[in-house]
Parts: structure tokens; sequence; C-alpha cells
């Protein structure tokens, strides 16, 4: 068993407590979930279950946390982002690393590794560079190389960000295994809680680092309205989403690609892609990881070559054109948050792209001091972004990019790490953007959030685009497979 007993953690050079008097107990077979808004608290307590706070994580701690039982073998966790757990260059290396450390004999090692990676629906990718891993796969390998070591309890932080629909549905079906199955202690903090209500034991919403309510999952169906205003997205209430879609006549053409090929090394990752977005219209870009989503939007700007077809913005072609000759016109905001932090401030950030492109002055200095209010960062201004939570980052990323006023805004899920609140936040101010004339692409896996803010979407699979007119229709998921 797993418990906390007024588990609390002040990072260092920070006055206030990120988490405070935290009580939690987990058994075997049993499943806590730990939900709340963006900065709640939630991945600090993670890392406190998991014994890393006041040692490996800085600060001042309080309370304990104690491991109990006749069979202890420690805690595993997995962390928000799956690029913190890759140290190697190979998945099954990767995977590998911990039993290694454990000094296990080779054909247990061997064994380890496939009955893992088997577990989290990734054994095609054992021979893979962890390099080439979309996001998704990264964020299996990572509970693959977690549940190698076979810990008794597992701590989960957001195990399913990451992943598209069905490699969601294959994680959650693997954690709720963990607990239901296999006798495992798990703690999972989560802002999508849908599937993961029908095992858990017991539900914890973090406010500002207290637990401000707890109950069971009946009760938290009960009190979904309540839950709601907090910023938590409850299970089967789609209703209280509250997101809108502004009605916005489509403009000329902000981008028109076609036949275009790409692809890494000997690889062929997009096959004759076929694509128009006009100004003011947001179209959503879905598919299954390692579909290619990520690759093309490299490739519109630059970052990844086409090899053949052609990218066009606003009727010029650019294709082959540096990133620095676009950057004025494109804002592309990446998948992973981390890779599109640069500065030491949040206030630094936000002026980064504008000062390198010439373009600081006063009036934009009272946009960027808008935007940040808009994005609720106006209080961290002079933050490290690296003390911020990944939902606060992430919007961090997307307001460093809009303060610039591109003509074409490219989002790599943007929704990763966001409450509910911060969700409306965001497609609040997009809808503006599309009101002002901004094409908004969009990459994203949450396809409730998607088919009520989007004009269209287009499905991108095995390196070819299929078209859903209709966006509404994502809500009752993508079959992917079935593309025509």
């Amino acid at each position: 068993m797993l418990r906390a007993k007024g588990l609390g953690f002040t990072y260092r050079r920070s006055s206030r407590p990120a988490l405070s008097g935290l009580d939690l107990s987990v058994g075997p077979g049993e499943m806590a979930l730990l939900a709340g808004p963006s900065g709640c608290g939630k991945s600090t307590a993670a890392l406190g279950l998991a014994g890393l706070l006041g040692g490996a994580v800085a600060g001042t701690k309080e309370g304990e946390v104690i491991l109990e039982g006749p069979s202890v073998d420690g805690v595993g966790i997995v962390q928000q982002d799956p690029e913190s757990h890759l140290v190697t260059l190979t998945v099954r290396d990767e995977v590998a690393f911990g039993p290694e450390n454990l000094a296990l004999p080779r054909e247990e090692i061997l064994e380890r590794i496939g009955h893992a990676l088997a577990t989290v629906g990734a054994d095609h990718l054992v021979d893979r560079s962890t390099n080439e891993l979309s996001g998704g796969e990264k964020q299996r390998v990572a509970i693959a190389s977690v549940l190698a070591m076979r810990p008794d309890v597992l701590v989960l932080d957001e195990p399913s960000a990451n992943l598209d629909p069905r490699g969601r549905e294959d994680v959650l079906d693997v954690t709720m295994s963990l607990a239901r199955d296999q006798g495992k202690a798990v703690v999972v903090s989560e802002h999508r809680l849908d599937r993961l209500v029908d095992v858990a034991t017991e539900v914890v919403v973090l406010v500002n680092g207290k637990a401000s309510w707890r109950g069971t999952t009946e009760e938290m169906i009960s009190d979904a309205e309540e839950l709601s205003r907090s910023g938590v997205r409850v299970p089967g209430r789609p209703d209280l989403l509250g997101l809108t879609r502004v009605e916005v006549e489509p403009g000329e053409p902000a981008l028109e690609l076609e036949g275009l090929v790409s692809g890494y090394g000997d690889t062929r990752v997009l096959e004759g892609v076929d694509l128009v977005v006009r100004a003011g219209e947001m179209v959503g870009l879905v598919g299954p990881n390692g579909g290619g989503k990520t690759t093309l939007l490299r490739c519109i700007l630059g970052l990844a070559e086409a090899w053949e077809g052609s990218v066009a913005l606003a009727g010029d072609d650019v294709t082959g054109q540096p990133t620095s000759k676009m950057a004025r016109r494109v804002g592309l905001v990446f998948q992973s948050p981390d890779h599109q932090l640069f500065e030491g401030t949040v206030r630094a950030e936000m002026e980064f792209g504008p000062r390198n492109m010439g373009l600081m002055d006063d009036p934009l200095s009272s946009r960027i001091a808008a935007i940040a209010t808009e994005y609720g960062l106006s209080e961290m201004m002079d933050v490290h972004p690296f003390r911020l939570s990944l939902g606060q980052k992430r919007r961090l990323n997307v307001a460093s990019v809009q303060v610039s006023s591109p003509r074409l805004l490219m989002l790599d899920e943007p929704f990763i790490g966001q409450d509910l609140g911060s969700i409306r936040a965001l497609n609040d101010r997009l809808q503006v953007a599309r009101s002002e004339g901004t094409a908004i692409l969009v990459v994203s896996h949450d396809l409730e959030a998607m088919s009520s803010i989007c004009d269209r979407a287009v499905v991108l699979e095995a390196g070819r685009i299929w078209v859903v007119e209709d966006p509404y229709t994502l809500s009752d998921g993508i079959p992917w497979g079935d593309a025509a």
C-alpha cells in the first residue's frame, strides 16, 4: 500500500506551496485519480508519491509518503513529458535500461522487454531509434520502460496526453488492467477521466495545491456542474465543455499543398498530400500516431524537406525556402512544449520571436501584456518557463507564437495538459484570431474538443489525407484504416 500523510512541497525560490496537506491511500488492486486545473499541483503530487520531492527535485517537503506491504518493489513513475524518460538511442535499449541497472540475467531482461512492449502495443517499435518516434510512440515506450521494472505501485502523470484515440484506448486499458487484473496500486493524474472512472476507487480534485474535493466516481457525476466550474472535465458530460465556434466566411487560400511528399532517411512519411486552408478557417488535422501529422507541419514551415510537390502561402510558392523567410507569416507550436522554450522568464519568452524579427515596440509590448492576461500568464511574467506546469507551458507556447500575428497558425497538440477552463480560454483566443482572418491548422487527438471548434477536419493516415466535412462526426471517433 502507498500512503501519503500531509504531503506538501514548496519549490526552491518559490514562496507559495505547490502542494499542501495531501492525504491519500491506494492499495493493491486500487486506482486513485488526481484531477484539477492546470498548475493545481497534480504533477507535484505525482513526484511526491514517487519519493522524488526534496531529493531529485529541490525544495522544502512536508509530511510523509509510506510504502508498506509484505513484498515491496518500489514505485514507478511515468512523467508528463515522455522525452524526459528517454536516455538511450533505441527502443530496445530504452526498455532494457532499468532491468540492466538491476543487474538481472540477460534472459530475464529480454523477456521483460518483450512483455512490457507488448503490454503497451509497441512491440513493433523494438528496433526503432527513439529519435524517430512520434509523441505517442514515445509515450508508449516511456510506460513500457517503467513496466519493465515491475514496480508494485505505478504513478502515471497524464499517460494518454500524446496518444491518438486508439492508442489512448490501449494505454488506458493497460492502466486499468494493472490495477484490476495484476493487483498493482495505481495513481493516475489526468484531465480526461472518461475510461478510468470505471476502475477508480477514489477521485481527488486539487485546486491551488490543496484537495478541494474527493469522492467516488458516482459522486463525481452527481457533482458534475460544480467540478466543471473548477476546470474538471467530467466524464459523460460533453454538454459542460462550453466550447463555441465563431461563424467566419472563409477568405482566399492561406495555405495550399499539392502532391507533397516528404519523410526522413529512406522512409517516406507523406505520400502526395493535397490540402487547402483558407483565411479565417480552422481545420483539424487528426490521425493515428506516426501517421505524418508532425512531419506535415514541419514540411510546411521548411523544417523538413519537401521531396516532391509544392507549398504555397497566400499564393506564393515557398517550397524549399528557409524557415527564416516564413517566420513572420507562419507560426508553429511544436508538439513538445519544452522544445519551444528558450528564455529565463515568461516575459522574455513572449518577446523572443518579435525581438529576433526586429518587431519590438511599445504597441507590441502592450499586445504581449494583453495576450499574457488572456492566457492566464500575467502573474507569471517573471517566472522561469521550466517552472510552469505542462498546461501552462503549452499556453505560453501558443501565446508566444500569437504575439507576432502570423497569418497561418499551426498548432501541434495545443490541448495537451489543459484543464477545461484553459481549453475554453485557448479556443476563445483562436476564434478571435479566425475572425481577424488568421488561417488555423490544429493537430489534436482530443476529438471531442475538435468536433466543437473546427470548420472541418482532415485525416492523415499512412501519409495520405481524407476529408471529414462535418467536424461533429469526430466526437464519435475516427475509423483509422478505413481511409478512402
